[in-house]
């Protein structure tokens, strides 16, 4: 990444992006939300940056945002009739989409705090919380994408819902 005083440019897979104005482009990859996500579990892998295009200079709205991932070469697509799911056009296709996906998950993760709450109908309190462990590991490349804490994945029962004001006493 390059920087002068009115313009970045990008460097990635031997390509050069850019120069655009650094207010349009969000270098994702070298960003604080992206080093905090992979400080505990390991990395998550998303695109290279981020570009707002045709932004209308009179309401400074983007009419589009552009998520850029680069690579520097693609394994020949395949007409495999065979449709093998580990060929090497699909498990490369299949890496490029998660980066996708993780990128726009880790956008709007960082947009607002996000509880996750499973309430279980007259479930017993002893219950609970091997089953809040539970979710917390099944849950846990999605929490770390999305940036949910610990704590605020939760299981809890019916009345417990009623004091958090979730459900009524009224059926």
């Amino acid at each position: 990444m390059t920087a002068s005083n009115d313009t970045l440019t990008i460097e990635e897979s031997g390509i050069s992006f850019g120069p655009f104005d650094p207010e349009l482009v969000y270098p994702i990859e070298n960003s604080a939300l992206y080093e905090k996500t992979n400080q505990k579990n390991g990395k998550v892998q998303i695109a290279e940056f981020i570009l707002l295009k045709d932004v209308d200079k009179s309401t400074s709205k983007a009419k589009f945002m552009w998520m850029v991932e680069a690579k520097s070469s693609s394994p020949a697509p395949k007409d495999d009739s065979s449709k093998r799911l580990e060929s090497p056009f699909e498990v490369y296709m299949e890496k490029v989409t998660s980066k996708l996906s993780n990128t726009l998950q880790l956008l709007i993760s960082g947009a607002i705090e996000i509880k996750i709450v499973l309430v279980i109908k007259d479930h017993p309190l002893e219950w609970l919380e091997p089953i809040s462990d539970s979710l917390k590991k099944k849950l846990a490349p999605f929490a770390r994408i999305w940036r949910v804490k610990s704590e605020n994945v939760v299981v809890i029962n019916e009345e417990m819902a009623k004091k958090f004001g979730l459900a009524s006493s009224v059926p």
